[in-house]
């Protein structure tokens, strides 16, 4: 699990440091306060562990510029990433384990040894393994045989088997975890799920737990989702009712979007989960069922959740279920210094919400309190 998260120059954070993450963890604050960026640092940190982010058959380092341009690859928009498109300077991303062991990548506008982010080593690991390099922080690149100096660019050869020797000797479990760390935004589509969750769902019976999700709150009277032939010769996943079937992409918003979300967590465990404003196109009673379906899913696999939210309503909910769950949660109201970019966080226990809402305030805006 992820205690702490360190971030300088990534979009609009020139720094950001958030520590005492726990199993749930809530974050809030005004547009631009940077809540974004805390998923998508966490996600770039997981792309040196797996490159391809296995629900869009997309890199990952692709899909955080083109999320938000809409177009455009690593290769042609990269600079958007930096803080005020500073790109003589580092991408640092530090994240702090429940093991205390600290993994600290750099990202850098320019790719060396065939990539662009890499994992300090610790000095004492350099010394140790690396006789004939300087005794000062290294870098790995992702399945590199080389340590990196940045300060140089000079590069010392390791050997091919130095990652299982060494890296993973040292930070196995963490590495795990960021291999199968996933983002949900309101992006995904019907097709990302049709083509790279649905087939592992099915061979599992898991699409069970995603058929109750479905009944519970959007369609009591749905008997089943599988694949239907279309008029093309194709295959679309569609819900089967008593008198007809029903196309996922022809559903509300709030129904597909849910759908999308429990198929992709019912595949997944000891890892993290990146979620975005999952309030969007929910009903109140749809956004309960859904983060139901989620805190139960994330307690029975180990799922460490991460929320980005603009809603009331999701924090009151998520703060019953997690009692009921059994789950540790925090608030983290975000505040951006927009000449600086230097985000403060202030970290509210549940009792502090409740408090807050009792009084008459609301915990969303206490950057008027």
């Amino acid at each position: 699990m992820i205690e702490s998260v360190y971030i300088e120059n990534l979009r609009g954070i020139r720094s950001c440091r958030i520590e005492g993450l726990t199993n749930l963890n809530v974050f809030i604050g005004r547009n631009g306060a940077g809540k974004s960026t805390i998923l998508e640092a966490i996600y770039l940190a997981s792309s040196w562990s797996n490159r391809y982010d296995f629900l869009r058959s997309s890199s990952k380092m692709d899909y955080v510029v083109r999320r938000r341009c809409g177009r455009g690859d690593w290769n042609t928009y990269r600079d958007t990433l930096w803080f005020v498109k500073s790109i003589e300077e580092e991408i640092t991303i530090e994240l702090k384990f429940k093991s205390l062991n600290t993994l600290r990548f750099k990202i850098l506008y320019e790719s060396l040894l065939e990539s662009s982010i890499f994992l300090e080593l610790p000095e004492e690991v350099v010394g140790k393994t690396c006789p004939n390099c300087p005794i000062q922080p290294l870098y790995l690149a992702p399945s590199s045989n080389y340590l990196l100096d940045l300060k140089t660019r000079s590069s010392y050869y390791v050997g091919p088997n130095y990652f299982n020797e060494v890296v993973l000797k040292l930070f196995n479990d963490e590495l795990k975890y960021l291999r199968d760390v996933v983002f949900l935004d309101s992006r995904l589509t019907v097709g990302d799920v049709e083509e790279r969750v649905w087939k592992s769902l099915l061979d599992r019976r898991l699409d069970k737990l995603v058929v109750d999700l479905v009944r519970e709150e959007f369609e009591p009277n749905v008997e089943s989702i599988g694949f239907k032939p279309t008029t093309k010769g194709g295959f679309v996943l569609a819900l089967w009712l008593p008198n007809t079937s029903v196309e996922v992409d022809s559903l509300g918003d709030g129904a597909r979007i849910a759908i999308f979300y429990a198929s992709t967590l019912a595949l997944i465990k000891d890892t993290g989960v990146l979620i975005e404003d999952p309030e969007i196109h929910q009903h109140p009673g749809g956004l309960m069922s859904l983060m139901k379906f989620v805190l139960r899913v994330a307690k029975e696999r180990n799922l460490q959740l991460f929320i980005t939210t603009h809603s009331i309503e999701l924090i009151n909910i998520v703060r019953l279920l997690s009692k009921e769950f059994n789950l540790n949660m925090k608030v983290f109201y975000m505040e951006r210094d927009h000449s600086s970019g230097v985000v403060d966080v202030r970290a509210l226990e549940d009792i502090d919400v409740k408090v807050l809402q009792e009084i008459g305030l609301d915990p969303r805006l206490l950057h008027v309190v």
